[in-house]
């Protein structure tokens, strides 16, 4: 949770952005407790890159907590979590990983992960797995060259459960620190 000074701090900061409609000085202690109620999942530091992130767009208007829970880095993970670009780039890494563990998975053995490195993002990956029928649904799926129309169908059953599991872990803040950093690096075009 941030603290009320680092709240304090960043909404001066604000304030002497300019910004129209900011809270008058007799409001800012009751603003303080909003915003550490609304932005209770972010770090003083967390907060201080949000602001600062905000202070940079091009928005003219008093920012309200939500945008700047958006600019935080469980903000943006939050919003990527189970988007398009997630389950494509997951259904990707599954498709590849299926191959490195010869069609065999398992969640509980840590090496036989669908995703080793996350474990949310690997809980998404086996409800993906679980939805076309297990490793041996996926073992008889068609190929894209034999049957197009199937193989497609498999992956929309496959991307449908991962998004379902991952739109879920937006609610956990656990689940959104851990994997923000990784998220964020994907669709930053770092890997």
């Amino acid at each position: 949770m941030p603290s009320a000074p680092a709240i304090a701090t960043e909404l001066a900061r604000l304030i002497a952005a300019g910004y129209p409609f900011a809270p008058a000085a007799e409001s800012l202690p009751l603003t303080v407790q909003v915003w550490q109620e609304v932005l209770a999942d972010l770090t003083d530091a967390e907060l201080h890159t949000a602001c600062t992130a905000y202070l940079r767009s091009p928005d003219p208007a008093w920012p309200v907590p939500s945008k700047i829970r958006a600019l935080a880095p469980v903000g943006r993970a939050a919003a990527l979590l189970g988007s398009p670009t997630d389950a494509d780039r997951a259904f990707a890494d599954f498709v590849t990983r299926m191959v490195r563990l010869g069609m065999a998975p398992d969640p509980d053995v840590p090496k036989r992960h669908l995703d080793p490195e996350d474990p949310y993002r690997n809980a998404a990956m086996f409800a993906g797995l679980a939805a076309i029928g297990g490793d041996r649904g996926w073992g008889r799926s068609p190929t894209a060259q034999e049957d197009p129309i199937g193989a497609a169908a498999v992956r929309r059953s496959w991307c449908a459960a991962y998004t379902a599991t991952r739109v879920q872990q937006r609610q956990d803040p656990d689940a959104l620190r851990l994997t923000a950093h990784t998220t964020l690096e994907l669709t930053d075009g770092r890997h």
